[in-house]
């Protein structure tokens, strides 16, 4: 949840519905930081890492998960098999049709311009990863969707050339996808 200004805004506009917020954030200083700011009945805050407490839920439970700006090693290709277990967790903590949005971002590992090739590339790459799991896409924007607000998104969004960013929206189908391959005579 980082600094809770996100999860600020979502909990205030639902604030006379049955939803119930779990904001959840490893760096204690970012925690405090949100806790000082989200003062709502309909709010949980962990501070604990995402992976550590996501496997507490129940199947079947969550109607939707905002990752925004996860740590690299939940999106880069080199920690793909460390990560694909967490969204494989979430995919099934989601309920059908519920939906995970990722909020991401690519830069250069010497913080030169990244290429459109090399964007596209990555959004490409990425958006196959999760389709493999089985989820559906719902949209894909390049860039953060304007209403987020965090502290990184500000600063990251003052620097398109260097700092490309993604947003995902998933959805867990009704169904599981089955990929169809040729019969074999």
């Amino acid at each position: 949840m980082g600094d809770g200004r996100h999860l600020s805004g979502l909990s205030i506009d639902e604030q006379n519905s049955n939803k119930l917020f779990i904001g959840i954030e490893n760096n204690k200083t970012l925690y405090i930081e949100a806790a000082e700011r989200i003062n709502a009945d309909n709010v949980v805050l962990i501070n604990d890492s995402f992976e550590n407490r996501i496997r507490d839920f129940k199947n079947e439970t969550l109607d939707k998960v905002i990752m925004i700006l996860p740590d690299p090693e939940y999106v880069d290709r080199f920690y793909h098999d460390d990560w694909i277990s967490v969204y494989a967790s979430i995919f099934l903590k989601l309920k059908k049709l519920g939906t995970l949005e990722i909020v991401t971002e690519i830069i250069d590992e010497l913080l030169q311009p990244v290429s459109d090739a090399a964007f596209h590339s990555w959004a490409k790459w990425l958006l196959g990863t999760f389709i493999r799991m089985g989820f559906g896409v719902e949209e894909v924007l390049n860039e953060a969707p304007r209403n987020y607000s965090s502290t990184c998104l500000d600063r990251f969004r003052q620097d398109p050339e260097r700092i490309k960013m993604m947003t995902l929206r998933l959805f867990k189908p009704l169904t599981k996808l089955e990929s169809k391959s040729p019969k074999s005579n």
